[in-house]
């Protein structure tokens, strides 16, 4: 085939990849940047009447992640010469669904739409709007299921960013090694200013744990699931931070070793 067709098939690859994305990876995102977290804080606080929203988007975000893989392994595997504008095209539809999967008006108003009946019907729209904007409520003062919920949901998304970035530094290291390089050195700087956060963050949970430990051998009651969802939250950020140390560990190797 020549030329043109390998550029219109190509084009076709992209088009592709940013339609699996928007159906697939950008509900996705939603799901777990907006979808959960604000379903278990509204339980959290008595105004969903069930938890029954946090399986259904769970049940969601499983079906729709076997989807986008399924989708994309056939792509590797029947069309391989096509695989990469495939995934510049989830690349492009990740970056742009990613800032408008957070809390905003339309995810808002589809997320009342979605589970009104969980919802008291004399409960006021700006009421429901403060509730469910995170900037409302420290992190630090979430329910330890919320707090988890969030986690979740910024660590997938930033793993799948620290992939975007790391391909990025590669294409440019092949143009300029000197500026790859230099992109190396902030994405690097970036890890150790996230490992530091990230090392303060699970030392306070152990301090947590160590509190109701200490008030369980005084016959105390102590918070043991908000405890437990702190402790699971470091270590799904704790996967996100070794992500990133393979991602900074494969740059090492591209750079100065020639891997």
């Amino acid at each position: 085939m020549g030329g043109i067709g390998n550029f219109l098939l190509f084009g076709l690859a992209w088009i592709v990849g940013m339609v699996i994305g928007a159906l697939f990876l950008g509900q996705c995102l939603i799901i777990i940047r907006f979808g959960i977290p604000t379903a278990v804080r509204l339980a959290n606080a008595g105004v969903m009447s069930s938890y029954a929203p946090v399986r259904n988007y769970a049940i969601s975000f499983i079906l729709l992640s076997v989807l986008l893989a399924a989708f994309t392994v056939a792509v590797f595997l029947f069309f391989p010469t096509y695989k990469f504008p495939y995934l510049f095209g989830l690349a492009i539809t990740f970056l742009l669904a990613n800032n408008a999967a957070g809390f905003n008006p339309n995810n808002l108003a589809d997320f009342l739409q979605f589970n009104a009946r969980y919802l008291p019907e004399d409960l006021k729209g700006e009421d429901i709007a403060y509730l469910c904007d995170p900037k409302t409520q420290s992190l630090s003062s979430m329910a330890g299921s919320e707090v988890f919920a969030r986690v979740f949901g910024e660590s997938v998304s930033n793993i799948i960013f620290y992939g975007i970035v790391v391909f990025v530094i590669f294409i440019v290291g092949k143009f300029s090694w000197w500026i790859g390089v230099i992109l190396f050195g902030a994405y690097t700087l970036l890890f150790v200013v996230l490992f530091l956060q990230f090392i303060f963050a699970a030392g306070s949970v152990i301090i947590i744990l160590i509190v109701n430990v200490y008030k369980s051998l005084r016959g105390e009651k102590g918070n043991w699931k908000d405890a437990l969802f702190m402790l699971s939250a470091s270590l799904v950020q704790g996967i996100e931070r070794a992500v990133y140390a393979l991602c900074v560990f494969n740059l090492y190797q591209i750079f100065f070793q020639g891997a």
